[in-house]
């Protein structure tokens, strides 16, 4: 990962933006860079989940979090309703062997988006996911492998985002 902002940014985002956030979709290098918690393990994940917890955040979507495997990566989420115990799901991906452009804010957008429709967060995190492979995978076909290519097709996907067809295999699964 990387910084998209000037490094003296990160504590404001630390410690004024996220304790003001009530859904925050960090990737696994800003979870990190956010939490101070290096992330290799579920539990590592569980534990900066937690962290953004006790900021205040009610939740929390790791958008794309590696543990080592090369053929998959994770997505974890948790959200804390309060005076109750977190609830926490974890969706395994097979990994794309590609870069894109705009992934991150797709994700985010499309949270926001399903929250409005439902308050489950394993179908949230279902058709979000769904969503963005389609998408992943319209944007392969159109051979996305120059830098203007990989742009997201998403006016091409225009039905898989209005009405994702959500996998047999796309499950979330319950985690901690």
């Amino acid at each position: 990962g990387k910084l998209y902002v000037p490094e003296e940014v990160v504590p404001v985002y630390r410690d004024e933006v996220v304790p003001n956030a009530t859904i925050l979709t960090p990737n696994q290098f800003e979870a990190e860079l956010l939490t101070g918690i290096k992330i290799e393990t579920e539990a590592d994940a569980i534990k900066a989940l937690d962290a953004f917890h006790d900021k205040g955040v009610p939740c929390v979507i790791f958008t794309s979090m590696s543990f080592g495997e090369e053929e998959s990566i994770s997505l974890m989420a948790s959200r804390r309703k309060p005076d109750s115990e977190p609830e926490r799901l974890r969706i395994d991906i097979p990994q794309i062997k590609a870069s894109f452009t705009g992934t991150g804010d797709l994700t985010a957008a499309l949270v926001l988006a399903w929250f409005q429709h439902t308050d489950s967060l394993a179908t949230v995190l279902e058709n979000v996911v769904s969503t963005v492979q389609s998408v992943l995978s319209k944007t392969m076909e159109s051979g996305g492998t120059t830098p203007q290519a990989k742009e997201l097709k998403l006016v091409q996907s225009r039905d898989s985002i209005v009405s994702p067809k959500v996998p047999v295999w796309l499950k979330a699964k319950k985690v901690g």
